[in-house]
């Protein structure tokens, strides 16, 4: 958080909560970085994104947007469900598109079956 440091002055300070996190990165391939601001207390991430002269906001689940790669792509998962996706963002919508997905059984479900 350095970066704000040089520009908040005493009348207009710049507060930044320890647990937030900044990232930078294309999330789609369209070649416009996306801003991804994860604030780690609840798992909340958000992604700002530049669609036509406006910047439109996605909230995530951690788990619905986990680790981020250098590409854009991202881990998911939900219970037995995992994969990696990449995002769809427009003016009215962001889609995940899964690039690959598989589900497995843990031990405890492979008993019961």
């Amino acid at each position: 958080m350095d970066y704000f440091a040089e520009y908040s002055t005493e009348e207009d300070p710049i507060d930044f909560p320890d647990d937030l996190e900044i990232t930078v990165v294309d999330m789609n391939g369209d070649g416009i970085p996306e801003v991804i601001l994860n604030h780690k207390g609840p798992y909340i991430r958000l992604v700002l994104s530049y669609q036509n002269g406006t910047v439109v906001g996605s909230v995530f689940g951690y788990k619905a947007l986990g680790i981020i790669t250098t590409d854009g792509t991202f881990f998911w998962g939900y219970a037995t469900y995992h994969g990696l996706g990449r995002l769809r963002l427009t003016e009215i919508s962001c889609e995940v598109y899964n690039v690959a997905s598989f589900k497995y059984a843990t031990p405890l479900m492979k008993m019961c079956t």
